[in-house]
């Protein structure tokens, strides 16, 4: 954003309107890294095991950080990923004993990083109708950055890599809030300036 800022002033583009170019590409950026994230087997999900899996953590803040939504039907078995041994997943549950030296796979695990995925694809769909009308300039940039503040503030639930901090939110979420926040603030501003 500062070097887009930066941009701005040297060409004399509106920021608004570089921000609205630069929207949805950037939501389109996020799902490749979101892919390459699964590939990495990192930012990976919380367990899809039966509550009994942890038994053995006595944690009550690292159980809720591995197992967050336990309300969640474990029926979604069929969806649930086991990344290799030696991956991120593998040695959070290696270290919280839920799996033995030598496993060679981590626990079932939310694919949150393709949830993710296709949930900016959905996003980025949805804001593509936004080109055709005649919105202000910087309008497709708030919606971007509130929609997707508000489906990773969802997604934040499912994901086992963050620690929970206050009223048992991550600080991506508490991140997300503040920036929702923003965008509703800024919105009567930008509505009031010339269609872009």
């Amino acid at each position: 954003v500062p070097a887009l800022f930066v941009y701005s002033r040297l060409t004399g583009i509106a920021f608004r309107r570089l921000a609205d170019l630069f929207a949805l590409p950037a939501l389109v950026w996020l799902a490749i890294v979101r892919l390459g994230c699964f590939m990495a087997g990192c930012c990976w999900g919380d367990l899809v095991s039966e509550p009994d899996a942890f038994a053995g953590i006595a944690d009550p803040g690292l159980a809720r950080q591995v197992l967050t939504l336990p309300w969640l039907p474990f029926d979604l078995l069929p969806l649930a990923v086991g990344f290799p041994a030696g991956s991120f997943a593998w040695q959070q549950h290696m270290a919280l004993g839920l799996i033995q030296p030598g496993a060679p796979a981590s626990l079932p695990v939310h694919p949150v990083q393709l949830y993710e995925m296709v949930l900016l694809l959905l996003l980025i769909a949805s804001l593509r109708g936004w080109e055709s009308r005649r919105i202000p300039a910087g309008m497709t940039a708030v919606a971007t950055l509130i929609g997707y503040c508000v489906l990773r503030f969802l997604i934040e639930f499912l994901r086992a890599d963050n620690p929970l901090l206050d009223a048992n939110l991550t600080l991506n979420q508490w991140i997300c809030i503040v920036l929702v926040v923003a965008g509703v603030l800024a919105t009567p501003f930008i509505k009031r300036m010339a269609p872009g």
